[in-house]
């Protein structure tokens, strides 16, 4: 293992050097000027639209990949899992609460009767069973938890509600980004 480390080792400095063009048989590493000094092969925009286009291609594949082994690979009830169905196992989470860093609890529809279960990050616990039929399906068809609030709602909500000061600034900006609207490319003002 060593000699194959120090032959690789050893190695490594060759391919970095190349010969002098003037016949002396020398080597040396080709000076930043020198490399430089060659014009490009191909304008900045030429190799700009190369570059996206083998991006989108590398980005294409990665899609491609994720969608044969979503369909082909994972089977009905992972594909449920991952687009968020919960039909088709015999078991389903009917809500579940993060009371802190790796400490849950879930609802679990299991057959006739409803489970309590408390997880945390070593071990999973039943608290408690819900076996009436009519608290079962009160359960099952209860609508899911409303979701909180998007980031657009809570800004807009923020803004609207924040001091006089933090308002003054708001509406200069507003300004601003309306000037900034009103004036055309090449235009000063």
């Amino acid at each position: 293992m060593r000699r194959v480390v120090g032959v690789i080792i050893a190695l490594l400095p060759v391919s970095v050097y190349a010969q002098t063009g003037d016949g002396s048989g020398g080597f040396f590493v080709r000076d930043y000027a020198e490399i430089t000094s060659v014009p490009a092969s191909q304008p900045w925009w030429a190799l700009t639209f190369d570059l996206v286009i083998k991006l989108g291609l590398v980005i294409g594949l990665i899609y491609l990949t994720m969608w044969a082994l979503r369909r082909y690979v994972a089977g009905p009830r992972a594909r449920a899992r991952a687009g968020g169905g919960a039909g088709l196992g015999r078991i389903n989470v009917l809500d579940s609460v993060a009371l802190g860093p790796g400490r849950n609890i879930y609802l679990l529809s299991v057959a006739q009767r409803v489970l309590v279960v408390g997880a945390t990050s070593s071990s999973l616990a039943t608290l408690g069973e819900i076996s009436d039929p009519a608290d079962v399906e009160a359960l099952r068809l209860a609508p899911p938890a409303t979701e909180p609030p998007d980031f657009a709602d809570q800004l807009r909500s923020f803004t609207e509600n924040s001091p006089t000061f933090i308002q003054d600034k708001i509406g200069e900006l507003r300004a601003l980004a309306a000037q900034f609207r009103r004036t055309q490319p090449g235009e000063s003002s």
